[in-house]
């Protein structure tokens, strides 16, 4: 009887541990469910106490002015008394656009600098601060001013369209590339590089072709809004080759950016370029994200290479208080 007994022992001890690992288990399983609940439950009151936090913090637009330290308890005074100062010892001043242009044109003198026929650029800082922190919106578009010139850069533009004639006046206005799928299908090849293009113009005939490639275009994605999107091929061709373009960068500091355009050529009047500056202006204006908080255009300098000076211009003088209204 013994061998017998010893087999039933061996049976009951196996089932002995085996109920023993399985009650354990179910215990770890439900221990592990309840801490897990109780970890989210904490998480999710962390999230809430976190989302509070960030909506009553407040981000404000940095201001270009001058800030106190005590480098400026050594400036000898606001505003020099001799025309020939120390920049160390003064303040950088604020010029007129009659004033900076004044001095680049003297610059410009065949006993000087010889450049006549520089182009006069105007270097903006744009304020990029939405409630967002860090979150940058950029800004293409292409402007027209009342006193045209040539721009130092000549513009590209690719037209897509099915007809073949407008393909033809496509070609013939100045256009560098025209075609309709097989265009399309070499910018998709990067056999016509996006990169290397300006503007892009297309008719509505191509628009559920371009839905799905988005993307690929980015900011030269064809828009009615824009003027990039309609029929008249030869109006929208001349708006943009005689256009000047602005696109705005983003900076290392954060809520800023750049955005530097010509406003003509050092040899145009004074009257000419300070109206294309107003015109330019508005459109920067006009193109002012609506996410965007406070002053928008912070700082403006006026630049004619290859001169290494620059003058910086009142920003209040060119700043809109309220935001103009998008038709």
């Amino acid at each position: 009887m013994a061998a017998p007994m010893r087999k039933h022992g061996a049976v009951l001890r196996r089932l002995y541990v085996a109920l023993t690992q399985a009650l354990s288990l179910e215990s770890r399983a439900t221990t592990g469910v309840f801490h897990c609940q109780i970890r989210n439950a904490s998480t999710k009151k962390k999230d809430k106490e976190k989302t509070k936090k960030a909506k009553k913090r407040i981000f404000t637009a940095p201001e270009m002015e001058y800030i106190t330290s005590p480098l400026l308890s050594t400036h000898l005074g606001k505003v020099p008394t001799d025309n020939v100062w120390f920049m160390s010892d003064y303040p950088e001043p604020y010029f007129t656009l009659e004033e900076a242009l004044q001095r680049h044109q003297l610059m410009a003198q065949p006993s000087i600098y010889n450049y006549s026929d520089s182009y006069v650029y105007a270097n903006v800082a744009l304020n990029s601060w939405t409630k967002r922190e860090g979150f940058f919106i950029s800004m293409y578009k292409s402007a027209m001013v009342p006193h045209p010139f040539d721009p130092p850069v000549k513009v590209r533009c690719a037209v897509l369209t099915k007809q073949k004639d407008n393909v033809v006046k496509a070609l013939q206005s100045g256009a560098k590339y025209a075609g309709g799928t097989d265009l399309l299908a070499q910018m998709q090849t990067d056999q016509v590089s996006i990169y290397e293009l300006d503007h892009v113009i297309a008719t509505p005939d191509m628009m559920k072709q371009l839905k799905s490639l988005r993307p690929l275009f980015g900011d030269l994605f064809p828009n009615e809004k824009k003027g990039s999107m309609g029929e008249d091929i030869s109006s929208m061709l001349e708006n943009f080759l005689g256009g000047i373009i602005m696109k705005s960068q983003p900076t290392k500091t954060k809520g800023l950016a750049n955005i530097r355009f010509p406003i003509g050529k050092i040899n145009m009047t004074q009257a000419q370029l300070s109206e294309n500056l107003e015109a330019l202006k508005l459109e920067v204006h006009k193109a002012r994200p609506s996410k965007v908080t406070g002053k928008y255009i912070l700082q403006l300098e006026i630049e004619v290479p290859p001169s290494p000076s620059t003058f910086k211009l009142d920003p209040q003088l060119y700043d809109v208080s309220e935001p103009i209204k998008k038709q």
